[in-house]
Formats: C-alpha cells, structure tokens, sequence
C-alpha cells in the first residue's frame, strides 16, 4: 500500500481577520495534533489581485478595499510555527 502524498498545508493570512499570534499558535495546535501528512506550512499574503475579476462579474468581494498583507510582516508569525518545529515558509507573490 503506497503512502499518502505529502501536504503542502496553505494558510492565508489576512490583516484584522487572522493575522494574529494567538491564531497563528491555535493552528499550530491544530495541526500538530490532527494532521500527519504534510511537509510545509505555507503562510499566505491577502492580495486583493481578484478583486477586479469580482466586479466585472457583477459579484460582491467581500474583502473589497482591504489592503494586502506584506509578506515581510508575516515573519514573526512564520517564527512561531518555527519554535514549535512546524517547517514554515512565507509565500510570495
């Protein structure tokens, strides 16, 4: 029987929704106790790039006007899942 494949586990990080500490270290709960089969923990950095293909679509974003996340602000949370030995890398867009 063949393992599972490997995760790549991708976590968008959105500024006042979820780019916080405490958040950050409840995932990190979550994952270290229920998931086995991933390799990486991708932190994502909101960008608003789809926010014009809502409009033209005539659709609602509902994160209209929220500014993009800097990846360089994401560090100290990519630290935290470091401390805890989650192997942690910040995207780029």
């Amino acid at each position: 029987m063949a393992s599972p494949p490997l995760l790549i586990l991708r976590l968008p990080v959105v500024d006042g929704y979820n780019a916080f500490k405490a958040f950050i270290r409840d995932a990190a709960e979550f994952i270290k106790g229920n998931l086995c089969n991933y390799h990486l923990i991708e932190l994502l950095p909101f960008h608003n790039f789809g926010e014009q293909k809502y409009h033209k679509l005539d659709m609602k974003y509902e994160l209209a006007g929220q500014p993009n996340t800097d990846p360089e602000d994401l560090i100290d949370l990519a630290a935290i899942l470091s401390e805890l030995n989650l192997p942690v890398r910040i995207a780029r867009c």
